[in-house]
């Protein structure tokens, strides 16, 4: 079992701050599988996989970018600023 959070996350540009926040919360989220009655969570480290995409990755179509627009596994926004 795969237990990986794989985040699209569309940006204007990436920043340390921007690297800070994702690690922390990566962080955060792992510690709280520990909780988890599996050994499968508690040996996680990291449990998020996440790419950064900026609004030219999308207008060109490229990388995971495409995924935004999928038909068959459409993007689920969960946070928008």
């Amino acid at each position: 079992m795969d237990a990986t959070v794989h985040l699209l996350v569309l940006v204007k540009s990436s920043s340390a701050a921007l690297e800070a926040f994702i690690s922390a919360l990566d962080r955060a989220l792992a510690a709280s599988l520990t909780s988890l009655p599996s050994p499968k969570f508690t040996e996680r480290g990291s449990i998020l996989d996440v790419n950064l995409l900026t609004e030219k990755d999308v207008e060109s179509g490229r990388g995971y970018a495409v995924l935004l627009s999928s038909v068959f596994t459409p993007p689920l926004k969960v946070w928008q600023r």
